[in-house]
């Protein structure tokens, strides 16, 4: 039995970095975070007075922003999802 637990967190690892690797899987983090942004970019142009992008346009940023050298064992760095929000604000027209 605990041959069995101790050889477990060595093979979770594996089995995690060899699916974030995947093309499913950067597909799905990719459309999951088009969404978030595609929502938070609206509710920011909103408020600023000036108009939202399309999904489309989101959408390019957000698969033109996040390659696959960003994604990594442990997932996707927080820098990344800062670079899209950066180039999202760009787009907007908003300083900062």
């Amino acid at each position: 039995m605990s041959d069995y637990l101790s050889s477990q967190p060595a093979d979770w690892r594996q089995e995690v970095h060899s699916k974030v690797a995947s093309v499913e899987y950067i597909l799905a983090a990719r459309a999951l975070i088009s969404v978030g942004v595609y929502a938070a970019q609206g509710m920011i142009a909103k408020s600023q007075g000036c108009a939202s992008l399309s999904v489309a346009e989101v959408e390019e940023i957000v698969r033109d922003s996040l390659v696959r050298s960003h994604f990594h064992d442990s997932g996707l760095s927080l820098g990344s999802i800062r670079l899209v929000l950066m180039r999202v604000g760009d787009k907007l027209g908003l300083q900062g």
